[in-house]
């Protein structure tokens, strides 16, 4: 039995009030628009206007009755101004006052339009939109859909907006994967149009296409295309574009996603109220879509990214009978729910969703797929990611910025170069480090033995090269029950001999750290990393770094048997390390900071064994794993080589290795 159903029934009802308290758009209550208020006359209750209607005329006076007596007109005169304000300023007030739209229930298309009442999620859309336009910012966002929500309707009767009352001759177009998908969509603009309460616009045919259709009265013209027919997509001039259903566009020989894209975008000026919507639903990972949304979580391109996942969605809650059932529900609640809750799920929707899956028969993959949690679980729907979207999510959680990113440089060259290495902050620099040498630093008196793991990566150096990485682990913390966690992380495209420097100078400073140089046999194309430059490393650094990792067992070494140096990176080692990582994050083994091995461990998958796959695993195609495998590598190697131990400075015999130059980090 759980003690703490108070503490759940009071944040349950926090969370349930996103659904519950009023809202009116009429009104500006319920917006997540930032507000302010203000009132008609001195005795009316107050309407809340958005702050970008703060330095209005008609806002400088205490009510608009106030402000029509000061300038001697009617009041009714005074509420035309003011929504004439608000119609340019207020989406929710002008969208639910003007436009109207088919319910989504409307199978058949026999039920009445109903005027647009934007629904919580999105009204968390809108806020992303609102927050680009409002700073005279070109307006980019790319969203992962789940089912049945309304953000292309959304984005639709946004793009009207601007075209309908913001801008003339502002031309935008609706791209899907077929035509007809693309009509579908526009043909929510014939509804606001037949429907629309200030003004009778006509959408009349374009030169007599039948595919491009005009306001006349605006100069606005409006195009569909499709990824099937790409050559037929009208783009010149063009201010805004909606591409839908992005996860279903194919390549083929003749024609790629990323073409169609860049024929869009080339189009589209860097300019205020400009608009380009991609959006879609996951449909698994690996593929276009999947690649821009996450490049657009590492601020890589333009867009901004936003998921919304099932439980921010009214239509997926079901009422409890009584309060008893509330409870068996919590105290009942599996690692996956507990973890959804987590997230922000209230306690009805996690009831709705226990009633789906079983409805589904308990395929995971197919809640995934259409009512995901998490844009990780949306693109795990394929089945093929290795880890676990709630896995991968751990490491999210724990991401955090680096206090240092810069680069490390050595005072003296030749014999001197692993003497005298400082530290320079730089604001692109490779390095990025959480935690300096020794810190925190043991005890008075008492020193670590074996703390620091590296491992290295070794990539190219042009610009379509796999990279380098070397990647810095502490097991201080396993000293006192904790888990190993990680200190730095380098990653560029350098030389391969002076990267196996900079990973020797990496290991120096850490306390001469056990270096881990990865050799990679697992019969896949290196191609990427230029050939292989393992013995480039050994010849470069072997006579100098005192620590070593090789993987030569104890008995034949001291038989006198060649040391075979590095991680030799198999098929069955890579299986290995992988299970083992997969471990460590179900039981919070590890500590990590660093958002590139989110980014990779998202990207990380089984390979498909009609092609070739069979017991292998790896990135998906466009794809790298280059900080993720010396990742997985480090974490094996905390737990499996030498321990860390703290010992007696006195006792031991041991001087403590530091270095002065990081004291002020």
């Amino acid at each position: 039995m759980n003690s703490n159903y108070h503490e759940y029934f009071k944040e349950n009802d926090k969370r349930n009030k996103v659904f519950t308290d009023p809202y009116v758009p009429g009104t500006g209550e319920g917006s997540l628009i930032e507000r302010f208020p203000f009132r008609v006359s001195a005795n009316t209750i107050p309407i809340y206007l958005p702050k970008s209607l703060e330095s209005s005329p008609f806002a400088q006076h205490e009510s608009l009755d106030h402000y029509c007596h000061d300038l001697d007109i009617p009041l009714d005169t005074g509420i035309q101004e003011m929504n004439a304000c608000r119609f340019a300023e207020d989406f929710e007030f002008w969208a639910g006052l003007t436009t109207m739209i088919e319910p989504k229930t409307d199978i058949d298309g026999t039920l009445p339009v109903v005027p647009f009442i934007l629904r919580y999620a999105q009204r968390v859309l809108l806020a992303e939109l609102e927050k680009m336009r409002i700073a005279e910012m070109p307006i980019r966002i790319i969203l992962v859909k789940a089912r049945q929500w309304g953000g292309s309707t959304l984005i639709e009767i946004y793009m009207a907006w601007i075209q309908l009352i913001h801008k003339i001759n502002w031309h935008s177009v609706i791209v899907g994967d077929t035509e007809e998908q693309s009509i579908t969509v526009r043909s929510m603009y014939n509804t606001l149009l037949d429907n629309y309460e200030l003004k009778d616009y006509v959408l009349e045919s374009f030169e007599g296409s039948t595919k491009t259709r005009i306001i006349k009265d605006r100069r606005c013209v409006i195009s569909v295309g499709s990824m099937v027919k790409p050559e037929g997509l009208r783009v010149k001039n063009i201010k805004m574009a909606h591409c839908t259903e992005i996860a279903s566009w194919q390549s083929s020989e003749t024609r790629k996603p990323e073409d169609l894209m860049q024929t869009i975008t080339g189009s589209i000026l860097e300019e205020p109220y400009s608009f380009l919507a991609l959006e879609s639903t996951a449909k698994g990972s690996g593929g276009f879509f999947h690649r821009e949304y996450m490049a657009a979580t590492q601020k890589k391109n333009p867009y901004t990214p936003l998921f919304i996942p099932w439980f921010l969605i009214e239509l997926y809650q079901i009422e409890f009978e009584d309060v008893e059932e509330a409870k068996a529900l919590i105290d009942s609640m599996t690692e996956y729910e507990k973890s959804v809750w987590g997230m922000g799920a209230t306690l009805e929707g996690i009831k709705w969703y226990r009633v789906k899956l079983k409805n589904y028969h308990n395929d995971t993959w197919r809640m995934f797929s259409e009512f995901p949690s998490s844009a990780e679980e949306a693109f795990a729907s394929s089945g093929r990611l290795f880890f676990p979207p709630q896995y991968s999510m751990k490491i999210k959680k724990t991401m955090r910025v680096p206090p240092f990113i810069g680069e490390i440089y050595p005072e003296g060259t030749g014999k001197e170069i692993l003497e005298n290495i400082f530290p320079l902050k730089q604001e692109h620099g490779n390095l990025r480090i959480w935690d300096m040498p020794n810190k925190p630093a043991p005890p008075e008196d008492f020193i670590y033995q074996n703390r620091y793991i590296v491992t290295v990566d070794i990539g190219g150096k042009s610009k379509t090269a796999d990279w380098s990485t070397t990647n810095g682990f502490d097991r201080a913390p396993m000293t006192k029950g904790g888990v190993p966690q990680r200190v730095f992380s380098w990653k560029g495209r350098i030389d391969q001999d002076i990267m196996a420097w900079k990973a020797a100078q990496l290991a120096h400073i850490y306390g001469d750290a056990l270096l881990a140089i990865e050799a990679n046999f697992t019969g896949q194309n290196q191609g990427d990393t230029e050939g292989q430059h393992f013995e480039t490393f050994i010849d470069e650094i072997g006579k100098v770094v005192k620590n070593m990792y090789t993987r030569t067992p104890v008995d034949q070494v001291r038989a006198g048997l060649p040391t075979k140096y590095g991680w030799w990176t198999t098929n069955d080692n890579k299986t290995r390390i992988s299970n083992f990582m997969l471990k460590l994050l179900r039981e919070d083994g590890l500590l990590e900071f660093d958002e590139e091995v989110y980014y990779e461990a998202s990207f990380y998958e089984h390979k498909d064994p009609s092609r070739g796959g069979r017991n292998r695993m790896g990135h998906v195609e466009g794809q790298h794993d280059d900080v993720l495998i010396p990742t997985m590598i480090g974490y094996w190697l905390c737990y499996n080589e030498r321990p860390c131990v703290l010992v007696e400075k006195r006792k031991e015999g041991i001087v403590s290795v530091s270095n002065g130059s990081y004291a002020d980090y």
